[in-house]
């Protein structure tokens, strides 16, 4: 019920430009996981971060206004009153964002270097696979919440579907603003490009995590182009389970 009005009730037109510049950003940050590794210096920086920040910027000066301004006469006095109290509640509750998951990437850390003890012998969960299971999830859920509290709430299907994908989004955008300042604290002087994690088949595991990302990008953007196909929503969301699923299992066989 959930999938099926956040697809049949969004404007699939507004998120079509939203899905191409994700779409074509996770694939300029699958060939930086693929060959950054590979290069030294501050080189993968301009090769694959500085395209990544000219593509965001060009959407921003290119695209067009998607989101419909509310008129003054739709906002009541109930709605004007408090309204500097939302927007503080907002500021803090973002805080407590950003603080916790400084938290929790650091107890994540330590669950990733942890040697468990199981009947086959001892087993090290690795950084890339509770990066994509468990990092992935418990920073995830604000996005999911506020996502299904617009849609059940606020009856907003536009915001849900704007919070699911800009989220996405901008997470991007700061790895590759983030990726050059690698070099202040990594010990051979790379960015965050050239200190991937090597995995089993000699390239890094989250080429698995941008392959992923791609199938579900893509499997949105298909249920919203298809909403009026009949169940062409559950049939996304069910495949989508089964790509993160699949995903997943790589990450830990090959990670």
């Amino acid at each position: 019920a959930f999938a099926g009005r956040l697809f049949s009730g969004a404007d699939s037109s507004r998120y079509m430009r939203t899905g191409i510049l994700l779409i074509v950003s996770t694939a300029l940050v699958g060939v930086g996981v693929f060959a950054g590794p590979k290069l030294a210096g501050a080189s993968p920086v301009f090769l694959f971060s500085l395209p990544v920040i000219v593509l965001f910027l060009f959407e921003w000066r290119t695209g067009e206004t998607s989101g419909r301004r509310e008129s003054p006469e739709r906002i009541g006095p109930a709605r004007e009153h408090g309204h500097g109290a939302e927007i503080a509640a907002f500021l803090a509750l973002g805080v407590v964002v950003v603080i916790a998951g400084a938290a929790v990437s650091m107890a994540a850390k330590h669950i990733a270097g942890h040697q468990f003890v199981t009947a086959r012998g001892p087993l090290v969960l690795g950084q890339t696979f509770v990066g994509t299971l468990f990092v992935a999830v418990v920073t995830s859920l604000p996005e999911v919440t506020v996502a299904f509290s617009a849609l059940r709430r606020a009856d907003s299907p536009d915001m849900a579907m704007g919070t699911l994908l800009g989220s996405n989004s901008f997470n991007l955008l700061i790895f590759a603003i983030g990726a050059p300042f690698m070099a202040f604290w990594a010990t051979d002087g790379g960015s965050a490009w050239s200190n991937l994690v090597t995995g089993s088949l000699g390239v890094s595991p989250n080429l698995i995590n941008v392959a992923v990302a791609l199938v579900l990008t893509l499997l949105v953007l298909s249920a919203l182009r298809s909403t009026r196909a009949h169940g062409a929503h559950k049939i996304a969301a069910g495949l989508a389970i089964l790509a993160y699923v699949v995903g997943l299992f790589a990450v830990f066989e090959i990670g």
